[in-house]
Parts: structure tokens; sequence; C-alpha cells
């Protein structure tokens, strides 16, 4: 199976390609603006396939696409892939605005195609084992980014949405995803039972 990645960022480098590359059923396309990095990065993983142009990639043949590229070009690069035909996994945060996010939900359907925001903590081994502990009473955590001065939306969507999500995953207490809350008294409120919902 041909999969494009789209985007030769960081994440891409040091969390994607590693994990993709030694897939034995599974043929990576590179795609990114950035000729130089396009060309060392095919080189260090033996990747035949490459373009700088994303609408080559459904002439090559993907299937599917992971996209690495910065949040304000999401929309513009998911829909191409989209209406391509092609299944997108997309880095988290899908898009900046709800409308945004909207648009290429409906692209996703019209083509019958997939599209998954990624969340990737949530599937970090020790995250995913702690997921499975009967008893999470306590879990604290925190983003430590000193240097790291931004616009406030693209600190949270970009960055600290990463904890924000992980304690939701977490927090979740049964299948439903139901999870306990204090009251005004910082009690812990009574669950409603399932007949009363």
């Amino acid at each position: 199976m041909r999969i494009g990645i789209v985007g030769l960022g960081d994440i891409a480098r040091k969390a994607y390609l590693p994990i993709l590359s030694a897939l034995g059923d599974v043929e990576l396309v590179l795609c990114s603006r950035n000729r130089d990095e396009l060309a060392r990065t095919a080189a260090r993983h033996r990747i035949g396939h490459f373009t700088s142009n994303i609408a080559e990639l459904a002439g090559l043949q993907v299937v599917a696409a992971f996209v690495h590229t910065a949040t304000e070009s999401h929309e513009a690069v998911v829909g191409e892939l989209l209406r391509q035909g092609v299944h997108v996994y997309v880095d988290k945060p899908l898009a900046y605005t709800a409308a945004a996010a909207t648009r290429m939900v409906a692209i996703a359907e019209s083509h019958r195609c997939q599209l998954m925001s990624g969340f990737n903590r949530r599937y970090a081994p020790m995250y995913a084992a702690l997921a499975q502990q009967p008893e999470r009473r306590l879990v604290i955590l925190q983003k430590h980014r000193p240097r790291l001065v931004d616009v406030t939306r693209r600190v949270i969507f970009d960055d600290f949405i990463h904890v924000v999500d992980t304690l939701r995953f977490l927090a979740r207490t049964d299948r439903d995803g139901q999870s306990q809350r204090r009251d005004s008294r910082r009690r812990l409120a009574p669950r409603a039972a399932a007949s009363r919902r």
C-alpha cells in the first residue's frame, strides 16, 4: 500500500517516518515544498518516490496520507488530498476554526474518504498503559516551554491541546466516557445512574 507523507518537519522525521518506513507492507511517498529536505529525507530512509507537488500524489497511487504541515495549511492540503480520493490522517488540530474543520469533514464525506485528526499522545506506550489502570485517582500533566513565545491561540491549539486531550483521555472512568465532577463545594458529585440518562 502506498502512503504519502506530506510535510517533513520535526514530528514527521522523529515520530512517523521511522515507524512507517519499517513496515514491510507500506511503500512511502514523500511530499514537501522544501526540495533539499525532501531529497535528504528520501535518501536517509531509502524512499524512491517523492514529489514537491501535492497534486501529483494521486498519480503516484497513494491510498492514504499523513499530513504534517502547519495548521494554517491544513484546509488547503487536506482538501486537495480528499478531492483526489486519498484518505487522510492530519496532525492536530484539524483547523483553527470550526468552519474550516466543518468544510474538511464535508469534503471527506462527499468523496467517501476517511479523515482523522491525530492526537498521538494517546498511543504513546506509557499513556496507553496508564489508561488501562483501573484506579487513576490523580493525574497531573504539565507542559513546560519556557522559550516558546507565540500567539496564545496557536500555543493552545498546537501545543497545549495535547495536555487537554490526554487529561480527557485518561479521565474516562467507564466505557461511555463518563467522568466524575466536583460540585460547588468541591465534593464529588454523584454519578447519574444509567437508567436516568
